[in-house]
């Protein structure tokens, strides 16, 4: 009654090999996800190991430095040059207030030419 001819596969074949096309497909999909999942959580790692070390060690430092800068200054062991660079190199200057850093050591270096020197 149903004769089947070598050439051409059955409709039972067929599908079988569209059901596993498709299990392939899924598979590599799958496989593509993952890689994305694991760059995006390596890149939040990454982007919290910043955030962390510029909230517990970058920006306490900085900021003992300008004080350190500022106790010099009021005490007569450093220029007024010092105390200006601190607090650039600190975010405490002038950028604070939108400008770029070479802005504000650019204020220093004016300060340093007017004077002469310190």
């Amino acid at each position: 009654m149903f004769r089947r001819s070598r050439e051409t596969p059955g409709p039972i074949a067929a599908e079988r090999a569209r059901a596993g096309q498709a299990g392939l497909e899924r598979e590599a999909a799958l496989l593509r996800l993952r890689g994305q999942l694991q760059g995006a959580y390596t890149r939040w790692e990454g982007a919290r190991r910043r955030v962390r070390f510029f909230g517990e060690k970058q920006l306490p430092a900085a900021s003992h430095v300008v004080e350190l800068a500022r106790v010099g200054y009021q005490l007569g062991r450093t220029g007024l040059l010092n105390l200006f660079a601190g607090a650039v190199g600190a975010g405490h200057g002038p950028e604070r207030r939108g400008r770029r850093a070479t802005g504000g050591l650019g204020l220093v270096a004016d300060l340093d030419e007017a004077s002469g020197g310190w």
